[in-house]
C-alpha cells in the first residue's frame, strides 16, 4: 500500500484501499514510485475488475523508479497497482 498520497484531486484516490475509482471515461495516466530488491525483477500492472490493463516489468538498479502507465478507465472502474509475481519484491521506506 502507498502511503503518502502526493495529489488527489477530486478525492477519487481512496488511500485506505489503495484503489482509483474514475470519476470519468478516459485514458488516465498513473505514475508509481517503487523500489524493486537490487538485481531483482518487480512486475507491476494496472488493475481493475477486469483484469491487468496496463503491465511493467523492470529490474532493479541502485536507485528507486519512476513509472508512468497510461490506460483507458471506464466511468466508475476501480484500479489500483499490483505486483503480479509470485517472487515480487519491493521494499517502502516510511518517514
Amino acid at each position: 500500500m502507498f502511503k503518502d498520497v502526493m495529489a488527489n484531486e477530486g478525492a477519487s484516490f481512496e488511500p485506505n484501499t489503495g484503489q482509483f475509482t474514475a470519476s470519468v471515461p478516459g485514458v488516465y495516466m498513473f505514475i508509481v514510485q517503487y523500489c524493486p530488491d537490487t538485481s531483482k525483477w518487480a512486475f507491476l500492472s494496472i488493475v481493475s475488475e477486469r483484469g491487468a490493463l496496463i503491465r511493467s516489468a523492470h529490474k532493479g538498479k541502485t536507485s528507486g523508479m519512476c513509472v508512468s502507465m497510461q490506460t483507458k478507465v471506464l466511468i466508475g472502474e476501480k484500479v489500483w497497482v499490483q505486483c503480479t509475481s509470485p517472487t515480487c519484491k519491493i521494499y517502502g521506506v516510511e518517514g
